[in-house]
C-alpha cells in the first residue's frame, strides 16, 4: 500500500530498451533511430545461423538444479542451518527439568565448564511452569549462540510467604534451587540453594504482589568460586528429588502439629501450636482465614468430603493434679469453608485429641487420642454415635476405607479393624504389640493399609483382605510420624523425626525421593496427585512437586 506522497513508477512488460519512461498504449521507445532497428535485425539472423534460435518473448528458462555427477565433481557452498538459542529451549528445558528429579549430595564446590552458558529459569507458582531463557544480572558469559554453549544453569524459583499489604496483596521472598548442568549429556556438575531478599514495606496500592530481590549477587559469586574444568566422565544417575513450589511462613510461637487439604485442592488448612486454624490459599500461597476459639494447639484436622466443613480438634480441660497437667477433654469444633463461620462444637471427647476422620460419604466423623477409645460423631445431628474400646494405652490414627464399610485404629500396642455399620471388630492385625503406630493410611483402592510404625523407622504396608504384611520400606532414620497415599495409589509419603520426606514406589516397595531440611510431622498430597505438601515443628508448610505417575 502506497501513500499519496509516495511516487509509484510505471513499467510495462513490452519494454526492450532502457528508456526512462514508459508511455502507456505505445508499441515502442521514443527517440530510437532506424539505424538501431537494422542492426538487431542482423544480429538477430546470424543467431539463428549459428544455432542458437530466435528470441522469444516467452520468460527465460531457468537453470535446472545440477545432477548427482555435478554434485560430486562440483560441489557447490552449501549454506549452514543455524538455530537461535530460543529454538534450544526446549531440549535445555528437559535436561534442567531432569537435573530436578535427581536426589544428590553434592560434594562442597563442584565444577564450572570453560566457556559460554546458557541460564533458564522457571516460576514455580506460574500456571505453567515453563522454563524459559534468563536474561538476567548474573555473571556469565551468557552464550550468544547454540554452538557456544558448554553448559546449562538451571534455576528454579519459589516463593515464600512474607507478609500480607493493606490492599490485600502478597509480599513474597523469592528462593532460587540452582543446578549446573553439562549441555552434552545433561550430566549433574554442582548444585547450591540461595533465599532472596524479603518483600519491601511498602508498595503502590493495587499493583499486584511485591517480591523481594533475587539471590543472583549471591549465585554470581558462588558460580565464581567453582573450579574451571571440563566435563567429567558421567556417574551413575541419582534418583529423583522435587523442589518446592511454595513455602508458608510458619508462626514465632511453635510449629504445625496438623494439616489436610481440601477435597477439591483449593485450601490447605493448618492447626497450629498458638491454638489457631489458619486456611491457606493453595494456589497463591495467602492466608485466607484464621480460625480461633481453642484454648490448645490444633492436633487434629480433617476436610468433610465435600469441602464444606472443616474439622478442628484441641484440648479443652486438664488435669492440674499430675505432675505434668493431662488433658483430659477436648472439644471438635466445624467450621464452614471458605468462610471460616463456626458451625458446631463437638464436647466430650475424653482425652487429647490425636486423629480425626470423616467418613467418605460425609455423614460420620471419628476421634481419637490419649485413651483407648474412639469416638463416632454423627455430623448431621452434631451428637455422639457410639465409642469403640480399642483396648490400646493411647489411639493416634483413624482412618475409613475407601468404601466406607471399614474404620481402622491404630496406636500403641496394634491395629483394629471395625465394621462401621455395626460397631464390631473386623479384624486385628498381629504381631504389633510393642510397636507404637503414629500414622495410618488406606491405599485409595482400599488393599492395602500403611503403617508408621516405631519398629526399626520403618513403614510396613498390610493386605487388608488376608491381614498379612506384604512389605517393609526402610530408609528413615528416626521415628516414621506420617503416612499418606497418592490418590493414584503408586506413591506413598512419609514424613519423619530424621527431618525428612521421603516417596515411596508401592509396587515395588523402594525409595524413590528424598525431601531433606524440613521437620516434618504431616504429610498430605493434592487431589491431583502433583503437588505433596508437608508441615512440621519448624512452622513452615511446604509445597513439593512431584513427577507425574
Amino acid at each position: 500500500m502506497h501513500s499519496r506522497n509516495t511516487p509509484v513508477f510505471q513499467s510495462n512488460e513490452n519494454a526492450r530498451g532502457p528508456a526512462t519512461r514508459w508511455v502507456p498504449g505505445a508499441t515502442g521507445p521514443k527517440f530510437v533511430g532506424r539505424g538501431l532497428w537494422i542492426g538487431l535485425l542482423c544480429v538477430m539472423f546470424l543467431l539463428v545461423l549459428i544455432g542458437c534460435g530466435p528470441a522469444t518473448t516467452e520468460p527465460p528458462i531457468m537453470p535446472q538444479e545440477p545432477t548427482a555427477a555435478v554434485r560430486e565433481t562440483e560441489p557447490g557452498p552449501v549454506p549452514t542451518p543455524t538455530r537461535s538459542v530460543e529454538e534450544l529451549l526446549p531440549e535445555a528445558a528437559i535436561l534442567c527439568e531432569a537435573s530436578f528429579y535427581w536426589n544428590v549430595q553434592m560434594p562442597e564446590g563442584g565444577m564450572l565448564p570453560a566457556g559460554p552458558i546458557l541460564a533458564l529459569n522457571k516460576k514455580l507458582w506460574d500456571p505453567d511452569r515453563t522454563w524459559r531463557h534468563y536474561y538476567s544480572s548474573l555473571d556469565i558469559d551468557q552464550a550468544q549462540s547454540p554452538s557456544e554453549i558448554v553448559a546449562l544453569i538451571c534455576i528454579r524459583e519459589s516463593r515464600e510467604y512474607s507478609g500480607q499489604y493493606h490492599d490485600g496483596q502478597i509480599g513474597y521472598k523469592p528462593n532460587w534451587q540452582v543446578r549446573v548442568v553439562s549441555w552434552t549429556d545433561g550430566q549433574l556438575l554442582a548444585v547450591n540453594a540461595f533465599e532472596g531478599g524479603d518483600a519491601p514495606q511498602t508498595k503502590s496500592s493495587g499493583s499486584g504482589p511485591a517480591y523481594g530481590g533475587p539471590p543472583s549477587t549471591a549465585c554470581s559469586e558462588w558460580l565464581a568460586s567453582l573450579e574451571v574444568g571440563p566435563v567429567p566422565t558421567p556417574g551413575p544417575t541419582p534418583t529423583f528429588s522435587p523442589a518446592p513450589v511454595m513455602i508458608l511462613a510458619g508462626t514465632s510461637t511453635g510449629g504445625v502439629p496438623s494439616l489436610a487439604v481440601s477435597p477439591d485442592g483449593d485450601w490447605l488448612a493448618a492447626g497450629y501450636e498458638d491454638r489457631s486454624v489458619r486456611l491457606w490459599d493453595a494456589e497463591t500461597g495467602e492466608e485466607k482465614a484464621r480460625l480461633e476459639g481453642h484454648q490448645s494447639q490444633v492436633t487434629g484436622l480433617a476436610f468433610s468430603p465435600d469441602g464444606s466443613l472443616l474439622a478442628s480438634g484441641a484440648c479443652s480441660a486438664w488435669d492440674w493434679d499430675q505432675h505434668t497437667p493431662e488433658c483430659i477433654e477436648s472439644e471438635i469444633r466445624l467450621w464452614e469453608v471458605p468462610t471460616g463461620g463456626e458451625a458446631a462444637i463437638l464436647a466430650g471427647h475424653r482425652s487429647g485429641i490425636l486423629g480425626l476422620a470423616f467418613s467418605p460419604d460425609g455423614q460420620l466423623l471419628a476421634s481419637s487420642g490419649r485413651t483407648p477409645l474412639v469416638m463416632l460423631w454423627d455430623v448431621a445431628t452434631k451428637s455422639e454415635l457410639a465409642t469403640l474400646d480399642c483396648g490400646l494405652f493411647y489411639v493416634y490414627g483413624v482412618a475409613f476405607s475407601p468404601d466406607g464399610n471399614l474404620l481402622a485404629t491404630g496406636g500403641d500396642g496394634g491395629i483394629t479393624l471395625w465394621e462401621v455399620e455395626t460397631h464390631e471388630e473386623a479384624a486385628v492385625f498381629g504381631g504389633l504389640d510393642n510397636t507404637f503406630i503414629p500414622s495410618l493410611a488406606f491405599s485409595p483402592d482400599g488393599r492395602y493399609l500403611a503403617l508408621a510404625t516405631s519398629v526399626g523407622d520403618a513403614i510396613q504396608l498390610w493386605d487388608v483382605g488376608t491381614f498379612e504384611e506384604t512389605a517393609t520400606l526402610l530408609g528413615h532414620e528416626g521415628q516414621v510420624l506420617s503416612v499418606a497415599f497418592s490418590p493414584s495409589g503408586k506413591v506413598l509419603a512419609s514424613g519423619g523425626a530424621d527431618n525428612t520426606v521421603r516417596l515411596w514406589d508401592v509396587a515395588t516397595g523402594t525409595q524413590i525421593a528424598i525431601l531433606a531440611g524440613h521437620t516434618s510431622l504431616v504429610v498430605a498430597f493434592s487431589p491431583d496427585g502433583a503437588l505433596l505438601i508437608s508441615a512440621g515443628m519448624d512452622g513452615r508448610i511446604i509445597v513439593w512437586e512431584v513427577p507425574a505417575q
